[in-house]
């Protein structure tokens, strides 16, 4: 099996190497072949950057800036694989996509499932479409009143951010109140 050749290696550098593999592992020829290969190596990649810069100030210079980002992408972007792997309910890996979008679904759904609090009331409440989600902790409202920041514009309804902290408990319940009704 051959490992794959980038494109920037030249031919000489590629027999350079071929030389070097055929050569006795601790030899002296092998380590000069080694030390020529490396070289050579940094060279021809070395000119391939410079080439790939002269392009990029060739496309700035023709105001191209599509191409010369493209270029910009070639230089810097890196090939990164994608990895579709998820497990089942049984710890089984899923490869297929379908699997994966049927096992997002079913988790999703399981997430969302309304289950019997400690008062025998529903810790989810159903939404329009008969789903059921969680609904917003009353700490968790206070907690995101808390992070306002001050002197900050009002937003649509014109409340400024001051006001939702300076209103205290009474605020918070009340907003809390329709948040529940709302969601």
């Amino acid at each position: 099996m051959t490992p794959q050749r980038q494109p920037w290696i030249k031919p000489d550098t590629l027999d350079l190497i071929e030389k070097k593999c055929r050569c006795a592992k601790g030899s002296e020829e092998y380590r000069e072949l080694k030390r020529k290969a490396r070289a050579k190596l940094r060279q021809d990649n070395r000119e391939h950057i410079d080439q790939i810069c002269s392009e990029m100030e060739e496309c700035q210079k023709q105001h191209n800036t599509k191409d010369m980002f493209a270029c910009m992408n070639r230089l810097t972007k890196q090939a990164c694989q994608k990895v579709k792997l998820v497990q089942s309910e049984q710890g089984a890996p899923l490869t297929d996509d379908t699997e994966i979008k049927d096992r997002w679904r079913q988790y999703c759904e399981n997430l969302y499932k309304a289950e019997l609090d400690d008062n025998n009331s529903y810790s989810c409440l159903p939404r329009m479409g008969g789903t059921m989600e969680p609904t917003l902790s009353r700490e968790e409202e206070e907690k995101a009143i808390k992070a306002l920041k001050d002197g900050t514009a009002a937003g649509p309804d014109e409340l400024p951010s001051e006001l939702l902290k300076l209103g205290g408990d009474l605020v918070t319940s009340a907003l809390h109140r329709i948040i529940v009704k709302v969601w």
